[in-house]
């Protein structure tokens, strides 16, 4: 079977964002989703569903297998306008919804939107963004996405990482692996300003001074 020819529940690979056209005139509304086959959609205001008229157009565009952006344009924008809008995708495998909250601040300030968003199927997503100023926040979703272990550390002037585990499972001795080849040598040229704590508990760290952690880390713990 193809990948145009799965099955797939719609699901948000790019959350509700927001734009402004026509020197904030005009707001668009915009997502993007997979779904097979094409979902139908519906945007909110509210608990009011918005049809297409003079000022509000609802569209829904395939943009690659599967792939659709789905947009709603807001024309002629009062601040009355203001509000929860909601977009809503179903297909027979399932439905999803996520919301984006629209807030103006008054004239002289920065716009301010606050976004709020949901995302129900076979599992539920939430994120709550408040700015001073229209952020276009993206949420990306991959359904049954591997399971990944990712380390880094972080200074007040550095970052060292990420580091991506090749195992699904890190133990200790993958860890310690991984700090004494990849870690250690990079903060040596830091010494002997840089102190390296490691939370753990007991036995990992008596697994950690055992190994000789301490002795190529001077600094360490």
């Amino acid at each position: 079977m193809g990948v145009a020819d799965e099955d797939i529940a719609p699901t948000f690979t790019k959350k509700p964002t927001l734009r402004e056209e026509d020197d904030g005139n005009k707001l668009v509304f915009e997502c993007e989703l997979h779904s097979n086959p094409k979902a139908s959609f519906q945007w909110y205001r509210g608990d009011v569903a918005l049809h297409d008229d003079q000022r509000t157009k609802g569209t829904s565009k395939e943009i690659g297998p599967n792939k659709y952006k789905i947009t709603l344009e807001l024309n002629d924008v009062f601040e009355t306008d203001a509000g929860m809008y909601k977009v809503t995708a179903k297909n027979k495998y399932g439905e999803v919804s996520a919301s984006i909250n629209l807030n103006f601040s008054p004239a002289d300030q920065p716009h301010d939107y606050n976004i709020s968003c949901e995302q129900q199927s076979e599992y539920k997503h939430n994120c709550r963004i408040w700015v001073s100023e229209n952020p276009h926040a993206v949420q990306e979703v991959e359904r049954n996405s591997p399971k990944i272990n990712v380390w880094c550390a972080l200074s007040h002037d550095a970052v060292i990482g990420p580091f991506v585990f090749a195992e699904t499972s890190v133990t200790a001795n993958t860890y310690l692996d991984m700090l004494q080849i990849y870690t250690i040598p990079q903060i040596q040229h830091l010494q002997p300003t840089v102190i390296f704590q490691q939370d753990a508990g007991a036995r990992m760290f008596e697994h950690f001074v055992g190994t000789g952690l301490p002795a190529g880390y001077p600094q360490g713990y």
